[in-house]
């Protein structure tokens, strides 16, 4: 029996070694973010967006609901243009106050693409949904070069103290320990 677990873990390790790049050091960049909502009704999902530890963009997005063909959505557009750097995406549903967040430094490829998903596709019309983030490193999921920047779009707004600091059940997102989501 040890036997087996002896090369098991050998198996790993050998593995392990080939799934690792040949640039650790280099930074993904954050490529497309979608919403996807498999609940019945439609959801608003909040979306603060930090790059090298400073907010680059903050919107709340409206996804439309899913019904029984297929899940509703809503597409997040790539304002954070090409650059890497070390993303965290923190997300949340409606005016809950845990924020979900993903640190893309974590993960291993030249970009990671994400899915903010609302619910699954065994959430019932009188479920209450729980946000996930999904993440791909497909590149197909990469933001088109010569994306605008952040601070050239004007969907980007800096939250100010009001909305990250009121008791109106909106909490800041930053100052809470995040939950990573694998």
């Amino acid at each position: 029996m040890r036997r087996r677990h002896f090369v098991s873990l050998l198996g790993t390790a050998l593995v392990g070694g080939c799934l690792s790049s040949d640039n650790p050091d280099t930074a993904p960049t954050l490529g497309q973010i979608s919403v996807v909502n498999h609940a019945y009704r439609p959801h608003t999902v909040h979306v603060l967006i930090e790059r090298n530890g400073e907010p680059i963009y903050w919107a709340d997005h409206s996804a439309t609901a899913g019904d029984d063909i297929g899940p509703g959505g809503a597409v997040i557009p790539c304002a954070w243009g090409t650059e890497a750097g070390g993303y965290v995406v923190r997300a949340r549903l409606d005016e809950r106050t845990e924020w979900r967040a993903i640190d893309i430094d974590e993960y291993d490829s030249e970009s990671i693409g994400l899915s903010l998903q609302i619910g699954d596709v065994n959430t019932g019309p009188r479920d209450a949904p729980r946000l996930t983030i999904w993440h791909t490193s497909n590149p197909s999921e990469r933001c088109p070069t010569g994306t605008a920047t952040a601070a050239a779009t004007p969907e980007f707004r800096e939250p100010d103290a009001g909305e990250l600091l009121s008791n109106t059940n909106t909490a800041d997102p930053r100052r809470e320990r995040p939950r990573t989501d694998d």
